[in-house]
């Protein structure tokens, strides 16, 4: 059996770091990344999320008028995201502003529902492929539970920002009837900025939890929701501030520059949403691995890894 590099590296060193549960954990991460070609489902969802972003705008459009909120205050709060993403939303939010119509409404919801619950059930797919699940749900079961996923994300979307909107509200009325706990008012400014992360935490754990055709407990998806939002939040800051403080990509792309980052963005994001399932698995079939892969270190030459 022909070794890849990363397996020849993992053979050398184990004898040195077979103890260590890192050691493995990484390999089979850097294995899963290869052998699962994670880079090519990465790419296939952010062309569903590139589709959905659109019409969940549209529907955004119809929802600031009815609830009083204001876009720009809501983009203030999202530093993660890179500023010409944010300057595509606050472009075409101006242009639906123009043109808004019952008609362009009801156009977005129906593209939602195509494109949204297309994305959650590749996403749905790639996650039960990361847990190893061979049986498939059957095709109306799969169908409702991507359009009941897709009704819980735009519901959750909506509550976070009326919650983030009303901020500044609540700081008014805390200051109000509480003016000199200035304790108090730090601890909502702090639990204020830790909205988009929460709200992105739950999102992650439902959905590790729900996706997968077996049952997965809140506590088994744990590692892999710390690990997916701790990548995605470093790497989307990280991103944002190098956009923000390099304007070569301008230079070469144009006016497409902003498109450029939105897929480059969205790329990463499938990526980490794929690891995130990956992990879990390796997290839960730790134990059992270790044991067989010390059972064939034990015995005769040629040792090989043993694989999912």
């Amino acid at each position: 059996m022909e070794l890849s590099l990363y397996d020849r590296v993992y053979l050398h060193m184990y004898r040195a770091c077979h103890k260590s549960r890192l050691f493995h954990l990484l390999y089979r991460l850097i294995d899963r990344f290869f052998s699962d070609r994670v880079f090519e489902t990465g790419a296939m969802l952010a062309y569903f999320l590139l589709f959905s972003i659109f019409p969940l705008l549209i529907l955004l459009s119809a929802l600031i008028p009815m609830f009083h909120l204001q876009v720009t205050e809501i983009l203030s709060h999202t530093a993660m995201i890179p500023s010409d993403i944010k300057q595509i939303i606050l472009s075409y939010l101006a242009y639906l502003e123009r043109v808004s119509s019952t008609p362009l409404l009801l156009t977005g919801l129906v593209l939602i529902v195509l494109f949204v619950s297309r994305t959650t059930r590749s996403l749905m797919y790639a996650i039960n492929g990361a847990m190893r699940v061979r049986t498939r749900r059957s095709t109306l079961a799969g169908g409702l539970l991507s359009v009941l996923m897709t009704v819980g994300l735009l519901m959750a979307i909506l509550i976070a920002l009326i919650f983030l909107v009303a901020g500044d509200w609540l700081t008014a009325l805390l200051s109000s009837v509480f003016p000199h706990a200035t304790a108090l008012l730090r601890t909502w400014h702090l639990l204020r900025a830790l909205i988009p992360p929460g709200f992105f935490f739950v999102l992650l754990l439902c959905l590790y939890t729900v996706a997968p055709n077996r049952h997965i407990s809140p506590w088994n998806a744990l590692p892999g929701t710390l690990f997916s939002m701790c990548f995605w939040l470093l790497f989307s800051y990280a991103f944002s501030w190098y956009v923000g403080s390099a304007d070569r990509y301008s230079f070469l792309y144009g006016s497409l520059g902003g498109i450029v980052v939105l897929l480059l963005w969205l790329y990463f994001s499938g990526i980490v949403l794929v690891m995130g399932a990956h992990l879990n698995y390796i997290v839960m079939t730790d134990g059992a691995w270790r044991s067989r892969q010390s059972f064939i270190m034990s015995g005769n030459a040629p040792y090989y890894v043993f694989k999912d």
